[in-house]
C-alpha cells in the first residue's frame, strides 16, 4: 500500500526546485529598470493614448460580454485565493503548496503599497465618456487580476508542468498566457484599468514570480523551518508575528503618507458616482485592505506550526477522495468565515481593515491549517501519527508507519 505514495514521500531534492534560466533573469531586470521607469515618464502621452483605445474597445459593448468579463475577474480576485490557498494545501503536499501559498499572499501586499504609491485614477473615474462596469474599488495600477492572475497561473503551470514533455508545457504555457491576455483584455473593456496599467501589472507580476523562482531553495528551506517541526523551529512562529507587524506598519505609514499629502480629484468622485452608488470608494482605502494578506501568512505559518505538534508532516498522505473531502470542508468554512465578517456594518478605515480582512484572513488560513487537520484525524480523514516517525530533516521517517494508516 505504501508503494503507492512512494514519490510522494520522497525528500524535497534540488531537482524538484525550480530552476530559471539566465535570459529569463535578465528579461526580468530588464523590465524592472527599463519599462517600469519608463511608464513613469511617459505616463501623461499613454493615458491619453489609454483613453482613445478604451473608449474605442467599449464601442462594441454587449450586455452578454459584460456579463462574461465581470465573471471572468472572478478567477483572479480575493475570493479565488481564499478557494485555491485551501485546494492546494489539502491536496497537494502541503511542504510544497506552502510556500506557493505564502508567495501569492505576499504579492498581494506588494500590490496594495504599489496601488498606494502609484496612485493612477480608473478609466472611468477621469473620462466622463469611459463606462464602469465592473465598479471595481482602489486605484488603476495595479491591477490586482493581472498581477496576482500572472503570479498565481503563472507558478502553478511552473510548478506542475516544468518537467513535463515540451508538447505538455507549451499547451499549458499558451492556456496561461490566454488566461492572463483574456483577464487584461478584460479590465480595458469594463473600463477599470489603462492598457499600460495591464502592462505594468504585468511586468510587476513577472518580475516578482521570477525573483521568487531564483530563490526557490531559500523559500522551501523557510517554509520548513517556519512550518514544521515545532521543538525546534517554535520560535519561527515569533519572528513571523513581529515581521507581520512592521509589514502592518509600513502598510499604514504609505497609506497616511498617501492619503495625507494627496487630494483626490473632485472629478474622479463625480464620474465614478455616474456608473457606482454613492458609497462607492474612489482613493486608496481598498488599495490598502489587501495589504491585509499578510495575515493570512501569518495565520498560515502559525496553524502549520501547531499542528506539527500534533501531527506528522506526512498526515495529507491519503487517497485523493479523502483530500478531496477535506478539501470541500475547508473551502466551505474560509468563504463561510469571509461572508460572515463582510456582514458587519462598519464605517472607518481601521475598524474595516481589521474585521473584514485582518481577523477572517487569519482565522480562515490558521482554522484549515492548524485546527482542521486535527479535526480529520478523528474520523479518519488524514494520517493519524504523530510527529516523532519525522526525522531530524523533517523529510524522512515514513515508512515506519503501517499500511493500515493509508487507506
Amino acid at each position: 500500500m505504501l508503494s503507492r505514495y512512494r514519490k510522494e514521500k520522497k525528500p524535497i531534492t534540488e531537482d524538484q526546485l525550480i530552476t530559471v534560466p539566465l535570459l529569463v533573469k535578465g528579461l526580468a531586470l530588464l523590465v524592472l529598470v527599463l519599462v517600469v521607469p519608463l511608464e513613469l515618464i511617459l505616463r501623461g502621452t499613454i493615458e491619453d493614448v489609454g483613453e482613445r483605445i478604451v473608449l474605442h474597445i467599449q464601442k462594441s459593448r454587449t450586455e452578454s460580454s459584460d456579463n462574461f468579463f465581470r465573471y471572468l475577474s472572478y478567477i483572479a480576485d480575493n475570493v479565488f485565493l481564499l478557494a485555491v490557498a485551501p485546494a492546494l494545501y489539502h491536496i497537494y503536499d502541503p511542504r510544497r503548496a506552502i510556500r506557493l501559498i505564502l508567495i501569492w499572499c505576499f504579492s498581494m501586499y506588494l500590490s496594495s503599497l504599489i496601488s498606494l504609491i502609484y496612485g493612477e485614477p480608473r478609466p472611468y473615474w477621469s473620462d466622463n465618456d469611459i463606462k464602469g462596469i465592473s465598479c471595481d474599488n482602489g486605484f488603476g495600477l495595479p491591477s490586482p487580476e493581472c498581477m496576482l492572475g500572472t503570479v498565481v497561473y503563472g507558478s502553478l503551470s511552473v510548478e506542475f508542468f516544468q518537467k513535463k514533455d515540451k508538447w505538455i508545457k507549451t499547451i499549458v504555457y499558451s492556456c496561461t498566457y490566454i488566461i492572463l491576455g483574456t483577464l487584461g483584455y478584460g479590465g480595458i473593456y469594463m473600463g477599470e484599468h489603462y492598457p499600460h496599467q495591464v502592462f505594468i501589472s504585468y511586468c510587476y507580476g513577472y518580475v516578482f514570480i521570477i525573483i521568487c523562482f531564483a530563490f526557490d531553495k531559500k523559500i522551501m528551506n523557510l517554509t520548513m523551518k517556519s512550518c514544521f517541526r515545532y521543538k525546534a523551529n517554535k520560535k519561527y512562529s515569533v519572528y513571523w508575528y513581529i515581521g507581520t507587524l512592521f509589514l502592518l506598519l509600513g502598510a499604514i505609514a504609505i497609506y497616511d503618507e498617501i492619503t495625507l499629502t494627496t487630494n483626490i480629484d473632485i472629478r474622479w468622485i463625480a464620474n465614478a458616482s455616474k456608473d457606482c452608488n454613492l458609497k462607492y470608494d474612489v482613493g486608496g482605502s481598498s488599495s490598502f485592505y489587501r495589504s491585509a494578506w499578510i495575515f493570512y501568512n501569518f495565520g498560515l505559518v502559525a496553524g502549520s506550526m501547531h499542528l506539527s505538534k500534533k501531527l506528522t508532516m506526512f498526515w495529507w498522505l491519503t487517497d485523493y477522495w479523502r483530500r478531496w473531502v477535506r478539501f470541500a470542508i475547508s473551502f466551505g468554512f474560509s468563504l463561510g468565515v469571509y461572508y460572515l465578517f463582510a456582514l458587519l456594518n462598519l464605517n472607518d478605515t481601521t475598524t474595516d481593515f481589521t474585521f473584514h480582512y485582518a481577523v477572517p484572513y487569519f482565522i480562515i488560513s490558521y482554522t484549515y491549517s492548524g485546527l482542521l487537520p486535527l479535526v480529520f484525524a478523528k474520523i479518519q480523514l488524514v494520517v493519524n501519527v504523530g510527529p516523532g516517525i519525522d526525522d531530524d530533516d523533517g523529510f524522512t521517517g515514513i515508512s515506519s508507519v503501517g499500511p493500515h494508516t493509508f487507506k
